[in-house]
């Protein structure tokens, strides 16, 4: 009997050890299912953070744009007064880095989520002339070409150049193509050079490039010329040591030979010339104090050494050489020579000679500069008409977060930034 009562009761005491060690068990896998419910809990709501943080992130993107369009810097608020919008903060720092070419870093903060987006943003303009350089095909510097920039409407030159102490008279000037661009020795840019996309620049050492060497965001059209219609009067001679006068009107002229006289064209005029040959040592007077001069070009257009070509305001907006005779055409600005204005030729082949110095814009096809050659991009002829601008995307990826506690602190944005949401306006508001 009482052997009996003992088995009983450690069967009793084996079930209840067996019992507890269960009810352990279940317990720590309970605990331990909380414990993952817990953390997928948190790592979901990170990640929906996350996403919101992103859609943040891009808002301000496209907010930055915006602020482009309408002549801001694309900046957005700042980290020390980030913008708010919906349940999360958001402020986007603008800096250029080039002379049309912005990177942009946006922020968004939601929650325990921080995301950061950055890109580089071309700013183009549909006119090219607002490069001080354009080639569709590839172009070559060749030795000793010197290029920088001024702003006519500030003074001449030559005082700009006095004032940057004799080095350059700006870094404004902007050198592109559609494909290859290569720089030989002794070539001094102050200024950006972009080559086409997926392109890139060698600079020799004994050269210099101040600013970009981005390559392109797009191929850029040459847009056509539409010539006017003017009829005909037939060839215009200025003969040796005559002086002829084209008073302010329109002219279309099937050849134009200048041989050591003078000729003055009053403005606002426009000339279609069939077919241009300026000898040495004669004066083409370009005089746009009454309105602007349009020269268009349709057949060869020669420019002898030491002919001079003189623009009474020394301003490239006033005079504009459009050369539309197409990929045939023969255009040759040859040494020793100046011109004030822009050179435009959407099909043809335009050659700049040795020691040729131009001060505004070229923009051609295919673009030739020999050695010695300068250009001085006038600025004046960034002003883009209405509507004519454009913002490219070059790259965009997601960066790294600002250094310090925004990249390790996820607790509340406007706690970790120290700022008070009800002082902060929104993205619309804040443009820079």
């Amino acid at each position: 009997m009482d052997h009996l009562h003992q088995t009983s009761t450690e069967r009793r005491g084996s079930v209840s050890v067996m019992a507890l060690f269960v009810t352990i068990l279940v317990g720590g896998l309970t605990v331990a299912l909380l414990q993952v419910g817990m953390s997928f809990n948190r790592e979901q709501t990170r990640r929906i953070d996350d996403e919101r943080a992103l859609f943040l992130a891009e808002a301000g993107v496209q907010e930055s744009l915006l602020a482009m369009r309408q002549g801001g810097t694309g900046g957005i608020g700042s980290q020390a007064a980030p913008t708010l919008f919906g349940n999360g903060l958001l402020w986007v720092d603008a800096l250029p880095v080039g002379n049309q070419l912005v990177r942009l870093r946006s922020i968004g903060m939601c929650g325990s989520g921080r995301v950061a987006l950055e890109g580089l943003i071309f700013h183009y303009t549909d006119s090219l002339v607002t490069t001080a350089l354009f080639s569709n095909q590839s172009f070559r510097l060749e030795s000793n070409v010197f290029i920088d920039s001024f702003d006519s409407s500030a003074g001449t030159y030559a005082a700009q150049l006095a004032a940057g102490g004799g080095v350059s008279a700006g870094n404004g000037a902007v050198s592109q193509s559609n494909g290859d661009v290569v720089i030989d020795s002794s070539v001094e840019v102050h200024g950006d050079v972009h080559p086409g996309i997926d392109d890139t620049v060698e600079v020799p050492g004994s050269s210099s490039i101040s600013g970009s060497l981005q390559p392109g965001a797009e191929v850029r059209p040459m847009p056509p010329v539409t010539v006017p219609a003017i009829a005909a009067a037939g060839a215009l001679d200025v003969p040796a040591d005559g002086v002829t006068l084209l008073p302010s009107g329109d002219y279309h002229f099937t050849s134009l030979h200048l041989s050591s006289g003078t000729l003055t064209v009053e403005g606002p005029a426009r000339l279609v010339l069939d077919d241009v040959d300026i000898d040495s040592n004669t004066t083409w007077v370009l005089d746009t104090s009454g309105g602007p001069i349009e020269i268009y070009g349709t057949g060869d257009f020669v420019l002898a050494s030491n002919s001079n070509i003189v623009t009474t305001d020394l301003s490239a907006r006033s005079v504009t050489l459009n050369l539309v005779g197409g990929p045939a055409q023969n255009v040759e600005l040859r040494s020793n020579s100046t011109f004030y204005g822009t050179v435009y030729s959407p099909e043809g082949s335009v050659t700049v000679h040795s020691n040729f110095e131009v001060y505004g814009s070229l923009a051609a096809d295919r673009l030739v500069l020999n050695a010695n050659v300068r250009v001085h991009f006038d600025e004046s002829l960034t002003n883009p008409p209405p509507g004519g601008e454009r913002y490219v995307f070059t790259s965009w990826s997601v960066a790294s977060l600002p250094a310090g506690t925004l990249s390790t602190d996820r607790s509340d944005p406007a706690t970790v930034l120290g700022v008070d949401p009800a002082a902060l306006t929104s993205p619309a508001d804040a443009h820079l």
